[in-house]
């Protein structure tokens, strides 16, 4: 299966510290355009990333989302999640 994107959700508040933990890895490369033109392509109905990074030698993409407009009816993201139950999970969110 070829893909083209790896996209991940993250809670508004830290975009700053995964778009950061990105920038770290050996294998991910900055965007080349420096143009304000979206990461995804124009065919995807979906909201452009926050921030996002290429895998090396590749066409893929890694994208960072904004939670509070990609998953706006989803309540905020928090530590709960780490190790949800059916108590404590959003009902959005299925266990």
């Amino acid at each position: 299966m070829l893909f083209e994107s790896m996209d991940y959700v993250i809670p508004d508040h830290l975009i700053s510290v995964a778009s950061e933990a990105l920038t770290r890895s050996n294998n991910l490369t900055r965007c080349p355009d420096t143009g304000l033109r979206p990461a995804s392509s124009k065919d995807r109905g979906t909201l452009p990333a926050g921030f996002h990074m290429h895998v090396n030698a590749s066409g893929v993409t890694v994208g960072l989302y904004l939670q509070s407009p990609a998953l706006w009816f989803v309540p905020r993201l928090d530590d709960a999640l780490l190790t949800p139950t059916r108590s404590n999970a959003p009902q959005q969110i299925m266990c």
